[in-house]
């Protein structure tokens, strides 16, 4: 019985991690920059990462051609200014359909390559 509530209680967190990552922080309009607080990218499937950048356009009725979505660790990080190897966790740009995770950190870089 312990088990099971571990799993549900790991698949709801999961869940509301995947939600969090879908809320647009910032949105600059003149430089189409979408800025999501999304601490623990990561961590997420590649469906769960497609499904949170679709959720980002569809809440503003954004069609997705030339933004960026840039996935920072908070909401201290939301200008181009203050994105590190450390604090820019994600970086998606909609004509090459892809996002990195952590684009300036070699060591951890991860790309996945999206259906959206």
């Amino acid at each position: 019985m312990l088990k099971i509530i571990l799993i549900a209680m790991t698949l709801f967190s999961i869940k509301a991690f995947a939600a969090e990552c879908a809320e647009i922080a910032k949105y600059d309009e003149d430089k189409s920059e979408i800025y999501v607080v999304c601490p623990n990218l990561d961590n997420l499937s590649d469906s769960e990462i497609s499904k949170a950048i679709s959720t980002v356009f569809a809440s503003r009725g954004f069609v997705p051609d030339e933004y960026t979505i840039d996935f920072v660790l908070s909401a201290a990080y939301l200008t181009q200014a203050t994105l590190t190897k450390d604090n820019h966790i994600g970086f998606y740009y909609t004509h090459d359909n892809q996002l990195v995770i952590w684009p300036k950190n070699s060591g951890k870089k991860r790309v996945v390559q999206l259906g959206i």
